[in-house]
C-alpha cells in the first residue's frame, strides 16, 4: 500500500475517536428519559449523566495532549481507546445511577486523552498546506456528523430491543 493511501485510512482511523467522543455527546441528551427509567435515577442522576462526561473530558483536555506529547501519540491513542471502549461497555451495563455516572466520568476522561491524539497526529501526517485542510475538513464534517448521529441514535436505540426475554 502506497504512503499516500496509507496516511488517509490512518486519518479515518484517528477520526473514528473525535466520531465517538461527539456521539457520546448527544446520544445521551436525547435518550435521557429512557436511561432515567433504566436506572431508576432522579433529575441530578440524569443531570450527572450528561455534565461527568463533559466535566472529565474538559479537565484532562490538557493533559491527554500533553501525555501524547510525552508517552508518544501512537501509544496514548491505543490506551485511551481502549479506555474508552471498556467504560462505554461499563455504562451499557450499568445498573445504578452511581454506576453510570461513574462510568460516563471515566468515558470522559478517555475521551480527553484520546481526541488530542488525532488532531496533533493530523499535523504530522499531512505536512502541506493543502492536504492538511482537506484532512481536517474530513475530520471536522465526522465531528459534525457524529452529532447528527448521536441525536438519531439517542431517539431510536433505547425503544429497540434485540433480545426478547422468553414469554414476553
Amino acid at each position: 500500500m502506497s504512503k499516500q493511501i496509507s496516511k488517509w485510512i490512518l486519518l479515518i482511523i484517528l477520526s473514528s475517536s473525535i466520531f465517538l467522543s461527539v456521539i457520546d455527546i448527544f446520544i445521551v441528551n436525547v435518550a435521557v428519559p429512557s436511561i432515567k427509567k433504566g436506572i431508576h435515577g432522579t433529575d441530578g442522576d440524569i443531570q450527572l449523566v450528561i455534565a461527568l462526561y463533559l466535566l472529565g473530558y474538559a479537565a484532562f483536555l490538557i493533559t491527554g495532549g500533553r501525555a501524547g506529547d510525552y508517552y508518544g501519540r501512537k501509544k496514548v491513542f491505543i490506551i485511551s481507546m481502549l479506555f474508552f471502549t471498556l467504560a462505554s461497555l461499563l455504562c451499557g451495563i450499568s445498573q445504578t445511577a452511581f454506576q453510570l455516572n461513574t462510568a460516563r466520568f471515566i468515558q470522559g476522561i478517555s475521551a480527553a486523552f484520546m481526541v488530542p491524539q488525532g488532531i496533533a497526529s493530523i499535523q504530522i501526517l499531512f505536512p502541506t498546506h493543502k492536504e492538511r485542510i482537506k484532512a481536517l475538513g474530513i475530520y471536522g464534517s465526522i465531528a459534525g456528523s457524529a452529532s447528527v448521529i448521536g441525536q438519531f441514535l439517542g431517539g431510536i436505540l433505547p425503544d429497540t430491543h434485540f433480545f426478547v426475554e422468553a414469554g414476553a
